[in-house]
């Protein structure tokens, strides 16, 4: 039986809203939840059939989940009972934010993850780390409630992957936004892109990124990146031009 029955949330966003529904889903009791935003407090507790805890002090369970954004992690970890086990989820920020706690640990899903839309975080890889053994065992069989891909990373590693991560996701979306709002202009479905997208991320169950490239600047074909380039605003280009020139580089250079 997993020791952690019960959790406390410190946080409303994104990912305080899909862990709490998960940890629900599989059993656990969401008895408190903490946030700066009453409305959004009042109504994640309402979701998680919880309570509203009006200060972070009061944050009292087996695990307080701390889900707030990275620059307050430490903060709200030193407003938290020492004595209480209390792990954070951010990608970014060492374990040390929580140093004041004689059992702590971190928990983090590397998913995207929006309060608008489901995600399945049965795949998503967790990536865990603790202070020690039995912390980092009873972690273990929490993520393991949610998730089928548990990953024990030390918080230099998962910075790394965080960093990693905000290429892939954040970049990538930035670029299809870009890449939108130039079809928008045009009066073109930016919804064509999308059979595209998929098909991109598919090949990179089967071949390295490396091998996967395509397109003109692999390729070497001037003519139509000038082509492409006089249709772009010049922050546009200056855009095509940095991705152009990685490619090419990197093709020459392996």
């Amino acid at each position: 039986m997993n020791s952690i029955q019960t959790i406390a949330i410190a946080g409303t966003g994104n990912v305080a809203f899909h862990l709490g529904k998960a940890f629900k889903e599989a059993g656990l009791q969401i008895i408190g939840i903490y946030g700066r935003n009453s409305k959004k407090s009042f109504e994640l507790a309402e979701l998680l059939e919880s309570n509203v805890i009006s200060k972070p002090e009061d944050l009292c369970a087996d695990l307080v989940l701390i889900c707030v954004k990275d620059d307050a992690i430490e903060e709200v970890s030193n407003l938290i009972h020492s004595e209480i086990f209390v792990a954070h989820t951010s990608g970014s920020i060492g374990i040390n934010a929580l140093g004041k706690h004689k059992n702590a640990g971190v928990i983090y899903p590397l998913q995207t993850m929006s309060q608008s839309l489901e995600v399945d975080l049965t795949k998503a890889p967790f990536l865990i780390e603790a202070s020690d053994t039995e912390t980092l065992k009873r972690l273990a069989e929490l993520s393991a409630c949610v998730s089928e891909d548990i990953h024990v990373v030390n918080s230099e590693d998962r910075e790394t992957l965080h960093m990693a991560a905000v290429m892939v996701n954040n970049f990538t979306n930035h670029l299809v936004a870009t890449a939108k709002t130039i079809l928008d202009e045009h009066g073109l479905d930016w919804k064509l892109l999308l059979p595209l997208l998929q098909e991109t991320s598919q090949k990179l169950k089967y071949l390295d990124p490396e091998n996967a490239q395509t397109g003109p600047a692999i390729r070497g074909d001037q003519k139509t990146i000038e082509k492409h380039l006089s249709k772009l605003a010049k922050s546009e280009q200056q855009l095509y031009r940095l991705f152009t020139e990685r490619i090419a580089n990197h093709t020459k250079e392996s």
